[in-house]
C-alpha cells in the first residue's frame, strides 16, 4: 500500500505559517492597545492624586494647574494612540481571518485528496483480492476435474 502525499503540502505548510504570523501580529496589536489603556488608567489615577493635593497658596495652585494641564494633554494623546491601535488591531484581525480561511481551503483540498486516495487504495485492494480469489479458484477447479476424470 502506497503512502498518501498531498501535492500542495508545501503550500499548506506555508499558509499555516502565514496564519501563525498574522495571529501573532493580531495578538501583538492587542497587547499594545491594552498597554495604552493601562497607561490611560494610570493617567486618571495620577490626576486623582494631584486633585486630592489641593494647594493652599497661589504657587501651589499654579503648579497644580500645570500638572493637570500636562496630564490632560497626555490623556488626549493616549486616547488618540488608542484609537489608532484599535484600527491597527482590527486590520490585523481581518488579515488573520483571511489567512485562516486560506489555510482552511487548502486543508479541505487535502481532506478531499486523502478521501480520493483512500478510495483508490480500497479499489486496488479489492482488485488484488479478486485476483487472488480467481487464481485460487482455478487450481481448485482443475483438481475437481481431474478427480472426476479418474473416477470415470
Amino acid at each position: 500500500m502506497s503512502q498518501f502525499s498531498f501535492r500542495l503540502q508545501k503550500v499548506l505548510e506555508y499558509r499555516e505559517l502565514e496564519e501563525k504570523w498574522a495571529k501573532d501580529n493580531y495578538l501583538a496589536c492587542q497587547v499594545a492597545r491594552v498597554e495604552a489603556e493601562q497607561e490611560l488608567d494610570e493617567i486618571a489615577r495620577s490626576r486623582d492624586l494631584i486633585v486630592q493635593e489641593s494647594g493652599n497658596n497661589l504657587d501651589a495652585r499654579l503648579n497644580l494647574e500645570l500638572q493637570l494641564s500636562a496630564l490632560h494633554y497626555k490623556e488626549e494623546l493616549t486616547r488618540s494612540i488608542i484609537l489608532r491601535l484599535l484600527e491597527d488591531e482590527e486590520v490585523a484581525r481581518g488579515e488573520w481571518i483571511l489567512k485562516k480561511q486560506d489555510r482552511g481551503v487548502l486543508e479541505k483540498l487535502r481532506e478531499k485528496a486523502y478521501k480520493d486516495w483512500e478510495h483508490q487504495e480500497l479499489l486496488k485492494e479489492q482488485a488484488m483480492l479478486d485476483e487472488w480469489a480467481t487464481q485460487r479458484r482455478k487450481p481448485a477447479q482443475l483438481g475437481a476435474q481431474t478427480q472426476n476424470e479418474v473416477a470415470a
